[in-house]
């Protein structure tokens, strides 16, 4: 009797194990990449949200126009001679935007992301359906910001001037 008892007992156990080893296993295959892609695209919609707050912001506070960046020198005849890139204004806008950014990216909390049990199967049916589960969105980073300018032809005798921002962000 005892021997069919530990045999029993032996057989409840790895089972219990062998289902364990499934169930981990479905999590780290299946769980754990569809969890990270959702949280993947969560950081980039916040991510996109800070860095074009965080412009207008800078721009805003300090009433920036195209005009204050650029100084634009014009020849006897009246035609453009030089434009000439405000260096001054403009490393003191990029580094208060890539300081900003950082510090926001820094200073904020735990997010917390739920995502519906149903994105977890192939199924398209089930897909946002059923009970949420719980993942922990943790950013952090660094940006570095740039100014970039080129001149495009416009049509006849014209010309359009272009000077961007180019953020890199590595979150």
């Amino acid at each position: 009797k005892s021997k069919k008892r530990f045999t029993a007992i032996g057989s409840c156990i790895l089972i219990i194990f062998i289902l364990a080893w499934y169930t981990l296993r479905y999590i780290e295959t299946k769980v754990m990449p569809r969890g990270a892609e959702v949280l993947h695209s969560y950081a980039e919609t916040n991510m996109f949200e800070i860095l074009n707050s965080t412009i207008n912001e800078t721009i805003d506070k300090y009433g920036i126009d195209y005009t204050d960046l650029v100084d634009i020198s014009y020849a006897d005849n009246g035609q453009i001679s030089s434009v000439n890139i405000n260096y001054i204004l403009a490393n003191k806008i990029k580094s208060e935007i890539a300081m900003i950014i950082s510090e926001k990216l820094n200073d904020q909390d735990e997010i917390p992301v739920y995502v519906p049990l149903g994105a977890f199967s192939n199924n398209m049916f089930m897909m946002g359906k059923g009970p949420r589960i719980k993942f922990i969105l943790v950013q952090r980073g660094c940006v570095q910001a740039d100014f970039e300018h080129s001149f495009e032809s416009a049509g006849v005798n014209q010309t359009l001037h272009t000077l961007k921002i180019v953020l890199d962000a590595d979150v």
